[in-house]
């Protein structure tokens, strides 16, 4: 893992694929800092099924979008898929199903404190792989190292953005 300190960065490799519990959902609309009111009652749904069927989280919880570019407001519904890796695929059970976060090279940065500033995360982190050469490779993706959660203040919250990218060209 680089870190690249003056912009509090971090170019990391994900490899192999990691096996997932997956959820997905709908959001209608909402800004990327309005994400956090769907998010605080969302993020346990995966974990809570990953206990009832025994397995063992293999990392944090996190979540990954797979609509409209999340730079500007969307116009449309987003979709999201919240998910736990675990140590062995899921049965699949209601709304929960196996799946799996791919391999590749992630641009992120750690977002500490309340949604209400990621913005501003996920600006920096544009510019930077803009800086780098970079395209997007992928749906953005977060990783909740300290997640929202009854008893967990805003600025406690701890939040890794992902970008899966590749060189141009």
């Amino acid at each position: 893992m680089d870190r690249f300190a003056r912009a509090g960065l971090i170019r990391r490799l994900r490899e192999p694929a990691v096996v997932a519990a997956q959820l997905g959902s709908a959001l209608d609309g909402p800004s990327l800092p309005g994400l956090a009111g769907h998010l605080r009652p969302g993020v346990a749904r995966p974990s809570t099924e990953v206990a009832a069927q025994g397995l063992t989280p293999a990392g944090p919880p996190g979540a990954r979008y797979l609509g409209d570019d999340l730079d500007e407001e969307p116009s449309e519904e987003l979709s999201e898929e919240l998910s736990v890796p675990v140590d062995r695929g899921p049965l699949p059970s209601g709304p929960v199903e196996a799946g799996e976060l791919p391999a590749g090279l992630l641009a992120a940065t750690v977002h500490e404190g309340g949604y209400d500033g990621v913005e501003a995360a996920c600006r920096s982190l544009g510019r930077w792989t803009d800086d780098q050469g970079r395209v997007l490779d992928g749906p953005a993706e977060e990783l909740h190292l300290v997640a929202p959660g009854a008893g967990v203040p805003a600025h406690a919250h701890r939040t890794e953005i992902a970008w899966p990218v590749r060189g141009q060209g």
